[in-house]
């Protein structure tokens, strides 16, 4: 459990430094420095070197399974909470009347020894 929890977490930080990263560079592009503007331009007039399709389809593989896996073990925990706080105080209660009617149909030896407090007792020295 702990383990689903820390890897939601190290997902959800990659996800925040992503964004921070694009946002950092969205300010210093759309900023008055024409040389980081001109910098940008050549590095995109450059040829990027193009990914296969094989490598294409195994990374969106690789973000489809992470997309499945921390949906999937949000709605467990999700589950878990919801059984947790509806189940238990159910069964809790059963159990409570369950064994109050034991303990009206089957005494234990002290409280039936509790109705007779006052009969008499014959003591053997």
């Amino acid at each position: 459990m702990n383990t689903m929890r820390a890897a939601r977490t190290a997902h959800r930080a990659k996800r925040a430094v992503d964004e921070a990263g694009a946002a950092v560079e969205d300010a210093t592009a759309s900023g008055g420095n024409n040389d980081a503007q001109e910098n940008a331009q050549e590095a995109s007039n450059q040829p990027q070197e193009k990914k296969g399709v094989v490598e294409e389809w195994f990374i969106d593989l690789g973000e489809g399974l992470t997309a499945i896996y921390l949906a999937v073990f949000d709605k467990r925990e999700q589950c878990s909470t919801c059984v947790h706080n509806t189940v238990y105080p159910v069964k809790e209660g059963v159990m409570t009347c369950v064994d109050g009617v034991r303990r009206q149909m089957y005494p234990s030896e002290v409280e039936r020894s509790r109705d007779f407090v006052y009969a008499a007792q014959f003591d053997y020295d």
